[in-house]
């Protein structure tokens, strides 16, 4: 699918795709520009909470070690601190989980196969600087929508901040092994 000649045509070509795009940073310092930009240009989309009985994963707990909690995955079994079961209607969180496992595997890497990996995704360090850019142009533009569309509803207010929320879905089942029947 992508032109052959190296780089700079890959990344043409794959730059004018992502433009056409709905572009999102999943971290958790992204998260509320994530809500509104999903919230404005994709609102079908919904927001998965786990219920009060829903099983507890390993991603969900932390544990108390000092002043800061921790997750349960960044300690380590050889640290004993005080788990924080959460309780109630949650976030269905999971990506802490596998980032951390991803955040390892990247650490621990040779500096041959860092070499085989970049040369293999030469194109993606431009790309995904690119996809920031335009995550955080859609997320202005969406924060100006909800914010006309709250002065348009309300009237204008100094200092008003709009209300900005996906619709919300909880999982039925206690166990997410239902999703992956």
């Amino acid at each position: 699918l992508d032109p052959a000649g190296g780089a700079r045509p890959r990344f043409s070509v794959a730059a004018s795709r992502l433009r056409r795009c709905t572009v999102g940073l999943i971290d958790r310092a992204h998260r509320a520009d994530l809500r509104a930009v999903l919230a404005h240009r994709a609102p079908w989309i919904r927001e998965v909470q786990m219920t009060a009985d829903a099983e507890v994963h390993v991603a969900d707990v932390t544990h108390t070690l000092g002043d800061e909690p921790v997750k349960s995955y960044g300690v380590g079994a050889h640290v004993k601190g005080i788990p924080q079961v959460p309780t109630g209607v949650r976030d269905a969180q999971r990506n802490h989980w596998y980032g951390s496992e991803s955040r390892w595997l990247r650490r621990n890497l040779s500096a041959s196969a860092r070499r085989l990996l970049e040369e293999f995704n030469d194109v993606d360090v431009p790309l995904y600087h690119l996809g920031v850019q335009l995550f955080k142009r859609q997320a202005a533009e969406a924060k100006l929508h909800f914010f006309r569309e709250a002065v348009q509803k309300q009237g204008a207010l100094a200092g008003m901040e709009p209300n900005i929320a996906l619709n919300l879905t909880f999982l039925n089942d206690s166990s997410w092994a239902y999703h992956f029947d």
